[in-house]
């Protein structure tokens, strides 16, 4: 087999480097109005390695209403020599929609902008792996506000995060009117001691279930069975 010459096996190294890190790369020639794209590049748009795609091909892969806000980008990097950096989706050439982060940025010669190079970053696992986060997050907090028992969690300094308003109204208030304050605001001043201990225990991953006074916002004390945990880190 033939030796590859260095600098053939450096554009290998970086061609799969790209490939691992989903980065693909472009240069737009102005002069010759063509483009030019990275094996990577024509792998995240569904391409074959041997595809030479021109530059209103590769405009059609982004979604119509932006389009024009793309050809814009591009318009202003070739006048004013101002580079962009932008995430939308894209439409492959076989159908697949996919998130990118599309980076451009003009090279001059002679004081004249004479082509752009750029990046095209696949962020569609990212974006899906995120969109799907944020469903459990929602169902989750679903499930946390219409639950029948009071949910209630502070920070280590004792400050409320989050009460749920089956908890605040227990305690007479809104969920909004909690958020922030010390903990020992509801806790009967005899109580004081034992409730300190207790959060005490909590940062020393301590889990437990115990009966606890508590104070109403009318200045009556109720009594609740608390089951605390230690923060889940």
């Amino acid at each position: 087999e033939p030796r590859r010459a260095p600098g053939h096996r450096t554009r290998e190294h970086l061609e799969q480097v790209n490939a691992l890190a989903h980065i693909g790369g472009w240069e737009f020639d102005i002069a010759e109005n063509s483009m030019r794209f990275s094996r990577e590049a024509l792998r995240i748009l569904d391409l074959p390695e041997d595809a030479d795609p021109d530059l209103a091909t590769a405009l059609s892969f982004i979604d119509e209403s932006e389009q024009a806000v793309h050809m814009a980008r591009g318009q202003l990097a070739m006048e004013q020599g101002i580079g962009w950096d932008a995430e939308f989706a894209l439409r492959t050439r076989s159908g697949r929609q996919i998130w990118v982060r599309s980076q451009g940025r003009p090279i001059s010669e002679n004081g004249r902008v004479v082509r752009l190079i750029g990046a095209l970053h696949d962020l569609t696992e990212s974006r899906y792996a995120q969109i799907a986060l944020k469903k459990r997050e929602l169902e989750f907090r679903r499930l946390v506000e219409t639950a029948s028992e009071g949910i209630w969690t502070i920070d280590e300094h004792g400050s409320t995060t989050f009460v749920n308003r089956r908890m605040a109204e227990l305690l007479g208030y809104q969920p909004h009117e909690m958020l922030g304050t010390h903990f020992l605001e509801y806790i009967p001043a005899e109580w004081h001691g034992v409730a300190t201990q207790q959060l005490q225990r909590r940062r020393e991953a301590v889990s437990e279930s115990q009966e606890s006074a508590l104070l109403h916002r009318s200045g009556k004390k109720i009594w609740v069975m608390a089951s605390t945990s230690p923060p889940m880190l």
